[in-house]
């Protein structure tokens, strides 16, 4: 496919490997090849979690690793992520987040077909341990005065590095913060 590449920035610290190994499979099972993922582990006490990651990094060459020293917490860590970035779109996920086969293919191709779009967000769901989706959140047209993005929220690189990225300082609004600075 001819369209743009998408870097997914997952910031990591102390992820069971469950859902460790689960973020990283759906990553690598999406029907768009187009796409670079970018983890940044937030200096891990759990050694399991920096090697998991390096056995799937020498696994595929689209995925790229940031080990660092100290914990800075998720928005560090974010941006981390988002300076192993070189594809003109980054999407935002936690550590525990999975992504549908087809979701990398519809990012593509909305931003194929929006060239001036900087900003793209989609419905999500939570899922139980049994695998059941159990809380799905569908998202209206983007409303200023609501603002409400959420994961999966993709942006042109280009404007986040203008913005500076994630705010240390806003963790648990960061995704929020990034937004109301991003439109």
């Amino acid at each position: 496919l001819g369209w743009p590449a998408v870097s997914i920035c997952v910031p990591l610290y102390n992820t069971p490997q469950k859902y460790l190994r689960q973020l990283l499979d759906s990553v690598l099972g999406q029907t768009c090849p187009n796409w670079q993922l970018c983890l940044a582990d937030d200096a891990s006490t759990r050694p399991e979690v920096p090697e998991l990651l390096r056995s799937y990094a020498a696994r595929d060459k689209r995925i790229r690793l940031v080990l660092r020293e100290r914990n800075g917490h998720i928005s560090r860590a974010s941006n981390s992520a988002l300076a192993l970035a070189d594809a003109p779109w980054a999407a935002f996920l936690d550590h525990d987040d999975l992504l549908a086969p087809d979701a990398l293919l519809e990012v593509a191709r909305h931003t194929a077909e929006r060239p001036g779009l900087r900003l793209l967000y989609s419905d999500e769901d939570k899922i139980d341990v049994h695998g059941v989706r159990r809380t799905p959140v569908f998202k209206a047209a983007f409303d200023f005065d609501l603002h409400c993005t959420g994961h999966l929220s993709t942006y042109a690189v280009e404007i986040l590095r203008e913005v500076g990225g994630l705010r240390p300082g806003f963790e648990g609004s960061q995704d929020f913060d990034l937004s109301l600075r991003v439109t």
